[in-house]
């Protein structure tokens, strides 16, 4: 759920892991309580560990095809994009934001879009070809290898440290004249013990990064 469904009043209140963009509501505010960061993520038989912004780069470019240019099998890559119908995938946004310079990928036979990121990992989890971009916070959950980026491991303690790049915001998205409960809820999410309780969920909070 996100901006379309609160904007067409489904919902009361919404999550993105996206920042605010010019085509956005003003009535909707954008109000952050965590931190995420984004990982690139192979099947568990895949032999590769690591990974550099170059090599992702190139593999969105259709510069890199096959795991034998990465010192793996001579098997294509099959690249999985989150890409809903209606709206913006806040994992494509943000990895255009902040791996591909502003490009967009460059669709090859072996590009494959779907309508969610939960969909992406799930085909993550039986495609031994795979490869693809999407968020920690839900991929750790998922029978699937995080990347090392250029030898640092995408996990709680590097994300919150600035060790590990690619760290990008959580929002809550409201009305700018939310109904009272939804108020409430947000101000608990922002206040010590809510943010307590969503480190211990093993979410970056706001209070983690230093």
């Amino acid at each position: 759920m996100g901006v379309e469904d609160l904007r067409s009043g489904k919902v009361d209140f919404a999550a993105s892991c996206r920042v605010r963009t010019a085509g956005d509501p003003e009535d909707i505010q954008f109000i952050q309580v965590a931190w995420d960061a984004l990982v690139f993520i192979v099947h568990r038989s895949n032999p590769l560990n690591s990974i550099s912004l170059e090599e992702v780069r190139a593999i969105y470019a259709g510069k890199i095809t096959r795991w034998k240019q990465m010192k793996g099998s001579d098997a294509p890559i099959k690249l999985f994009i989150s890409r809903p119908q209606k709206g913006f995938s806040g994992v494509e946004a943000s990895t255009k934001a902040l791996v591909l310079k502003g490009e967009d990928p460059v669709k090859t036979p072996h590009t494959i879009f779907l309508a969610s990121t939960g969909i992406v990992e799930q085909m993550m989890e039986k495609t031994p070809e795979g490869f693809a971009t999407t968020g920690f916070s839900s991929a750790r959950k998922r029978d699937v290898k995080l990347l090392k980026v250029s030898g640092v491991f995408p996990e709680k303690k590097n994300i919150a440290k600035g060790r590990y790049p690619l760290r990008r915001p959580l929002f809550i998205l409201m009305p700018q004249n939310p109904k009272p409960e939804v108020k409430k809820f947000v101000d608990f999410v922002l206040s010590k013990k809510g943010q307590k309780l969503i480190s211990s969920y093993g979410v970056v909070s706001l209070l983690d990064v230093k």
